[in-house]
């Protein structure tokens, strides 16, 4: 239980319904996926910095010692302020705890374990640096580098260019340089890549050198313990399955997660994607690459999802009626090619798996809005791909839960509320609007509608949509349709693509951002008129650029025009300032836990919001 709401949302992942649908072999199937997922949850966080075990560990030791019963720790403290330390403590999620250190330690001393725990975390996070996650330096820190020795990009691109040569995936890898004063038998700097898997045999292998000399070693065995377990649970869920597609899915991921190979891993997803519309799915692996630095090593994921059978025929409805879509988006409207899809599409589109699902275990540093999987793209090509929207992560706050002085801080009060009504079913759209569009294949080079001139660059093989009448009644929505219940860096692409968009509005008058400095208020309007005329055209050349710019490989124009749209000038860092001071609440996701009550029966246990 969270004893104090304040500043958070709290958001239950609602499922019994829909498990309790399911027939007792596939119950039995997603409690054995479940287990196998939440044995991964101590990868992510040793992924993520040296203190993050520590912290988690930490956190665990206490509970267990209150019995969950927070405020029973401070029952006999006469430290000030005592209620409103534990309430920051609990709800801790900053790199330094807004707690006192001299509370902290009262808090720890009643269990030794804690108190040793708590000293293994001061170091990292009681100093204010590193402040960010990025290749090691004073100002950044990434567990996919461990050790002392800073790695820099030049280093990191040439180990991937060798393990390249010996085909060698980078995904489930960290690298840890070893600076020769600690190796006796080099005389130049050690690259260990330490790998993911059970197998401790054939590891500390020499790769090869580099062209500086350094040595760079296979070092098997990283995570070992946890992917025992995760093994373990899922040769039980194995027993469970189906289908023989399901079967040779585990079969594949646990030679993974044993051997390391990242090609058995594209097995698993290729067998995972040809098995469609299954009552049960669940995505494994090291998958997302989004806070690797170098862009290439992925955080694991387990996640176990239920199919929303009823929603999900919406969502075929949408998928059948994509190749008519994609023909309404601006880089087919505007050429007059004979190609179906367009001249920077293929003749025909292959039709994904879309399904609505609900979230039974999610192990993820992040609970995405949708899923669109797998990455590889030789698969995506051959093979296929599903996307999922998470129809219980999407699910709208009901009005009565929410603020607009907090919830929508930004808007002018007038437009507060009715922003609030819509924001859940715009996102529901745009994620399922996701993912659509194909990708071009060269035939003779078309005409770009950027220059008119045959393009001269290429390789090989969201919101514009959102006001086409027909994809709002395939999903049941219609134009009146409301809810009824300092670096100037960008590190999260996302974020970046909405900050365009914005920019892109915002040049076109539709929308427009002020800032007053001295009562450090941000307002926010939108010009509701031009959404549907001036607004779609606006983002419509963007996609237009940025979709011809990838598929032509145009790199360097792609740069100078993105770049420039999303440089953060002075405005939008006095607003990201305001915004540091006035936060909006902290999402908190409640997710169910399964229990085995007996050898053939599985009880669905549910945490209350």
């Amino acid at each position: 239980m969270i004893p104090n709401r304040e500043g958070l949302s709290v958001r239950p992942l609602a499922i019994r319904s829909i498990f309790n649908n399911l027939t007792a072999r596939e119950k039995l199937y997603a409690h054995s996926l479940s287990r196998a997922a939440w044995s991964g949850t101590r990868i992510i966080h040793r992924q993520v910095s040296p203190e993050s075990l520590a912290i988690f560990d930490l956190i665990l030791e206490l509970y267990d010692s209150c019995k969950g019963k927070w405020h029973s720790m401070i029952q006999s403290s006469t430290y000030e302020n005592k209620e409103n330390h534990l309430e920051a403590f609990i709800i801790y999620s900053k790199f330094v705890p807004a707690v006192p250190l001299e509370f902290l330690r009262e808090l720890c001393a009643t269990s030794d374990k804690a108190s040793r725990l708590l000293e293994d975390c001061l170091p990292g996070i009681l100093p204010p640096k590193p402040e960010s996650l990025g290749l090691p330096s004073d100002n950044c820190q990434s567990a996919y580098y461990p050790g002392s020795e800073p790695v820099s990009m030049e280093e990191l691109r040439a180990v991937a260019k060798l393990l390249g040569a010996r085909g060698i995936g980078q995904e489930n890898t960290r690298v840890r340089k070893v600076p020769e004063s600690q190796d006796p038998t080099s005389s130049k700097p050690v690259f260990d890549v330490l790998m993911a898997s059970t197998d401790l045999e054939n590891t500390g292998i020499d790769l090869s050198k580099l062209s500086s000399g350094a040595k760079v070693r296979l070092v098997k065995g990283d995570h070992t313990k946890e992917l025992e377990s995760i093994c373990a649970n899922l040769v039980e869920a194995k027993k469970f399955a189906d289908t023989e597609l399901q079967k040779k899915y585990i079969t594949s991921l646990l030679q993974h997660f044993q051997t390391g190979r990242v090609e058995d891993f594209k097995e698993a997803q290729a067998a995972w994607v040809n098995d469609r519309s299954a009552p049960v799915e669940s995505v494994f692996g090291f998958v997302e690459q989004n806070r690797d630095p170098f862009g290439a090593r992925s955080e694991f994921e387990g996640i176990v999802l239920l199919i929303d059978r009823q929603a999900t025929q919406a969502l075929e409805r949408l998928v059948s009626h994509s190749p008519k879509i994609i023909r309404d988006l601006p880089w087919v409207v505007q050429t007059s090619d004979s190609c179906k899809m367009g001249p920077f599409d293929g003749d025909s589109l292959e039709l994904p798996d879309f399904t609505s699902v609900h979230a039974l275990a999610y192990c993820s540093s992040v609970v995405f809005l949708g899923i669109n999987l797998p990455n590889f793209e030789d698969i995506r090509d051959s093979v296929g791909f599903k996307n999922f929207i998470l129809a219980s992560r999407n699910s709208p706050t009901g009005l009565t839960d929410i603020d607009p002085a907090i919830d929508a801080q930004l808007l002018d009060p007038e437009e507060a509320l009715t922003y609030l009504k819509h924001e859940q079913i715009s996102w529901n759209l745009h994620t399922s609007l996701h993912k659509l569009i194909g990708n071009f294949s060269l035939q003779d080079p078309p005409l770009s509608p950027l220059t008119g001139n045959p393009i001269t660059t290429y390789y090989k093989k969201g919101l514009y949509l959102l006001t086409d009448k027909d994809i709002l009644d395939t999903l049941g929505y219609d134009d009146t349709t409301e809810l009824k219940a300092d670096d100037k860096e960008w590190n999260q692409a996302h974020e970046r693509g909405y900050f365009a968009m914005m920019r892109t509005l915002c040049n076109n008058g539709v929308m427009n951002v002020d800032v007053n400095p001295d009562s450090k208020k941000i307002t926010v309007g939108v010009d509701r008129q031009r959404i549907s005329t001036d607004g779609k055209k606006a983002i419509g050349n963007l996609l237009l650029r940025l979709h011809i710019y990838r598929c032509t490989a145009d790199l360097d124009g792609a740069k100078s025009f993105y770049n420039e749209l999303t440089k953060v000038d002075e405005k939008f860092l006095s607003i990201y300032e305001i915004l540091n001071i006035r936060p909006l609440k902290t999402w908190v996701f409640l997710q169910v836990n399964t229990f085995l009550v007996s050898p053939r029966n599985r009880i669905l246990s549910l945490y209350e919001a």
